[in-house]
C-alpha cells in the first residue's frame, strides 16, 4: 500500500493488500505547580496553590509547535509572552489570563510569529 499526502485529502491511502495503521496523536502530560518559562510545545495541566504564572517561548523559536493548557485549580493562571504573542481573532495581547474555574483550558498553535486560538473552554481574557 502506498500513503500519500494529499492537501485536500490528507493522508490517502492508494490501493493495495497490506494495512497500515496510523496512530493518533499523544502528548506526555507535564504538570506544572509553579511559575517557569516554557521551552517547547506539549500538554500542560497547572496546578499550584496560588495562581501560575507561565512565561511562553519565543514563537520564532517554536513555530508548528502545539500548546494545551488546562487548570486544576480555581486559580486565574496566566501565560505571558511578547507584545501581541496572542492572537484570537482581531484580539491581540501580551497575556493571557485563563478564566478562575477548575478545568477551564486553551489550545494554542504557534505560527512562528504569535500563538493562535485554536479551542478553549469558559472566557479567557486577552491584554
Amino acid at each position: 500500500m502506498k500513503i500519500t499526502i494529499s492537501p485536500i485529502l490528507g493522508l490517502k491511502a492508494e490501493s493495495g493488500s497490506d494495512n497500515i495503521v496510523i496512530a493518533g496523536i499523544t502528548m506526555v502530560v507535564n504538570a506544572i505547580t509553579s511559575s517557569t518559562v516554557l521551552t517547547a510545545g506539549g500538554m500542560y495541566t497547572l496546578s499550584g496553590s496560588a495562581a501560575i504564572t507561565q512565561t511562553m517561548p519565543a514563537a520564532a523559536s517554536v513555530p508548528g509547535a502545539l500548546f494545551v493548557f488546562r487548570s486544576l485549580t480555581a486559580f486565574a493562571n496566566v501565560l505571558t509572552g511578547s507584545t501581541g504573542a496572542f492572537v484570537n481573532g482581531a484580539t491581540k495581547g501580551s497575556k493571557l489570563t485563563l478564566s478562575g474555574s477548575i478545568d477551564s483550558s486553551v489550545i494554542l498553535t504557534c505560527d512562528g510569529k504569535s500563538f493562535v486560538f485554536n479551542g478553549s473552554s469558559n472566557v479567557h481574557t486577552i491584554s
